[in-house]
């Protein structure tokens, strides 16, 4: 009735007479109902999905935060924007962009951070960081069983504690409604890497397990598999591996397989009960989703996988004939696309305090998910990343071995994209071990007295002198 007092008869009689066969139309209109089980290679919509009201509240930067979507409009809305094959125009949704915010958790070496980001502009709205309780274990476990050197763990439980703490509190203080999230995030050190059951249990959580150190997190900066390293990079280039020279003709003790093999033949009993030898990365996605997929860019720069095969059975069995299952039994699993939904948010929304059901990413590794956010996602355009390392990343559309570089991985950065990435493992590091272990009293009395902090003197000093007048040739780490 209302359509017939809007328009009157003669105009919907006119409009019923130019309808023609769906196969024969060049555009179809439907309702959100009547959509339902179908798709289409282009969709538009239309003009009558009304943005929800404003409500009293702001969030930092000054804007109202609207209202949640109701329920029934957000399912029909869910409906309309899911029947596009290959191009959607959100038309009359479009001011969804504009209400809807995403979170982001930054894992690093000793904190997680949370921030919360406006979808329509990138805008950071909040943030908050939780320390890990356990830092880094890098002389004994917590029941006091001392580590040998060069050795670097980490307690998982840690990790789901930042999504316990840090992304409610970045909630709350952006005062974004949780209903109003879309999605959610995470970026990793790498590589940091565990040993778990089939469903995700990592073995430190087994309490006849606690005092065994490899059942622990090898954080990224573990270097206690260096024997093994410097095995498989010389049997790789005895053997003429051809993967070997994507990462700079040099495979590192921080990567999977070393840390793996060190696992294997100095605690075999471990080894066996290991059923997921798992990135960090993705095991938190897997807490978050219930979905245990691999994220591509660790899986290649760390984990030595390159058009389509890690390194062959053969050549783990010549590195260790027990080795020879390690990628069927342990590591293969489905590889996911750097910024591909991995799954929809589980029972961890208990945790976080968001919508079960939204968007989690794949998840990515520290620095290179920064090249997205510094618009370096054209060929050639290279990003610098620093802090307790420093990371330069790349990438381009063309493929070339680059002696000495860390790796190259096609979509190790950017899907479709070459990624090349190299760097220093130890920058932030070799600064605070020498302000910690070598600065002197007289120059802490003199920071002090100018309200400086120990970095900030030593660099005013440093700044004072000709490039090289210091006289340091190299700085053992």
């Amino acid at each position: 009735m209302e359509l017939v007092d809007t328009h009157g008869p003669e105009v919907i009689i006119a409009a019923v007479d130019a309808l023609t066969d769906e196969s024969k139309a060049e555009v179809t209109v439907s309702t959100a109902h009547k959509a339902k089980g179908r798709e289409w290679p282009e969709v538009r919509i239309a003009d009558d999905f009304p943005p929800p009201p404003d409500s009293d509240r702001q969030d930092d930067s000054g804007c109202p935060i609207p209202e949640p979507v109701s329920d029934i409009n957000a399912r029909l809305a869910y409906v309309a924007v899911t029947r596009a094959r290959r191009q959607l125009d959100l038309g009359g949704l479009v001011w969804i962009e504009s209400h809807t915010y995403v979170i982001g958790v930054d894992y690093g070496t000793l904190s997680g951070r949370a921030v919360v980001v406006r979808v329509a502009d990138g805008a950071e709205l909040a943030a908050a960081e939780h320390p890990y309780t356990h830092a880094v274990l890098d002389r004994a476990l917590p029941d006091g069983t001392p580590l040998p050197p060069d050795w670097a763990l980490q307690v998982p439980s840690d990790y789901i504690d930042v999504l316990r703490i840090a992304v409610p509190e970045a909630l709350t203080r952006s005062g974004v409604h949780p209903d109003q999230v879309v999605g959610i995030g995470t970026d990793f050190t790498a590589c940091t890497v565990l040993p778990v059951l089939a469903d995700g249990t990592p073995l430190c959580e087994l309490p006849e397990l606690t005092g065994r150190p490899h059942a622990y997190v090898k954080l990224w900066r573990h270097h206690a598999a260096q024997a093994q390293a410097d095995r498989i990079t010389a049997l790789a280039a005895a053997r003429k591996e051809p993967w070997l020279q994507r990462y700079g003709g040099k495979i590192s003790s921080e990567w999977e397989f070393a840390k793996a093999l060190q696992l294997l033949e100095e605690d075999p009993e471990l080894y066996e009960l290991t059923e997921r030898w798992i990135e960090a990365a993705d095991w938190i996605v897997w807490r978050l989703s219930g979905a245990y997929v691999r994220n591509a860019c660790t899986a290649g720069y760390k984990g030595q996988l390159q058009d389509g095969s890690y390194p062959s059975s053969d050549y783990l069995a010549a590195l260790n004939p027990d080795f020879a299952g390690f990628v069927a039994d342990k590591l293969d699993q489905p590889i996911g696309q750097l910024g591909a939904r991995a799954g929809g948010l589980t029972a961890a929304a208990a945790w976080t305090g968001l919508p079960e059901g939204i968007a989690v990413c794949v998840g990515n590794v520290d620095a290179h998910v920064t090249a997205p956010a510094a618009t370096a996602v054209g060929p050639g355009r290279m990003v610098a990343i620093m802090g307790t390392s420093t990371c330069h990343v790349m990438s381009s559309d063309q493929w070339a071995e680059v002696p000495g570089m860390c790796g190259v991985v096609e979509g190790g950065i950017l899907p479709g994209l070459w990624g090349y990435e190299t760097g220093q493992s130890g920058v932030g590091d070799i600064f605070g071990w020498f302000v910690r272990t070598a600065f002197p009293a007289s120059y802490a009395e003199q920071a002090a007295a100018l309200g400086r902090d120990p970095h900030e003197h030593l660099t005013a000093l440093a700044a004072r002198q000709r490039v090289g007048q210091h006289g340091l040739i190299a700085l053992d780490w």
